[in-house]
């Protein structure tokens, strides 16, 4: 049996400074990319691939010479080869989320995984998650505290497994007044010991107000 629930107990709250509505304008650059802004990154290549009776798309990100997104529902649509037309909905929607695979000799080195996630509203950037290596935690905080600065609140936590067993990981936040950003040390994919025990970290880049940059549709100011 897969022990999968948790007690999650605060064992300490650090108010750095005081950062909610923080005036300071922070670094609204991810990865490259500015958050609110049109996202451009290409689609990866994508192919047709053909097995017994059926066809399907698949992505060829190896050979990617830049960043480049994949639509994750994508690849699990299969049609019979007698059917000339494949699904028609590849088009990056103006809502939607995608995987952003980095180009294979460029992976930043704070990111765990050779891909990061984005949100996009509007066709704007709003939200970039990425994963990180828990044992690298205090690396990937000082980081973040270099681009944002030393005025965020942490919170201690532990994980318990029904039997006992547990593991510490912490979460710590900076929010400004048109960006939050979040890190937690540890994911929790799964209980201690357990083959679901990842040991993966994530930070959360997202906008307040991602309406804010939205085109207006009747004339401005």
């Amino acid at each position: 049996m897969k022990l999968i629930n948790y007690i999650l107990c605060t064992l300490a709250f650090f108010p750095i400074s005081s950062v909610f509505g923080q005036s300071k304008s922070p670094n609204m650059t991810v990865f490259g990319y500015t958050m609110g802004k049109p996202f451009n990154i290409p689609e990866c290549k994508k192919e047709i691939e053909k097995e017994g009776s059926y066809k399907y798309y698949s992505y060829d990100r190896a050979s990617a010479n830049c960043d480049c997104y994949e639509i994750p529902f994508i690849v699990s649509y299969k049609v019979k080869k007698k059917e000339s037309v494949m699904p028609t909905s590849t088009q990056l929607q103006k809502d939607d989320t995608v995987n952003v695979y980095f180009k294979p000799t460029n992976i930043p080195d704070i990111s765990y995984s050779e891909h990061c996630v984005a949100g996009i509203t509007n066709s704007n950037l709003t939200e970039v998650v990425f994963f990180t290596k828990s044992s690298d935690a205090d690396l990937v905080l000082k980081e973040l505290t270099q681009k944002y600065g030393k005025d965020y609140t942490l919170k201690y936590y532990r994980s318990y497994d029904l039997v006992g067993n547990y593991r510490s990981y912490y979460i710590a936040r900076w929010e400004f007044s048109d960006l939050l950003v979040i890190f937690q040390s540890d994911a929790i994919e799964g209980a201690v010991g357990s083959k679901m025990d990842r040991y993966i970290g994530d930070v959360t880049i997202r906008l307040i107000d991602p309406n804010r940059f939205n085109t207006p549709k009747g004339r401005g100011l």
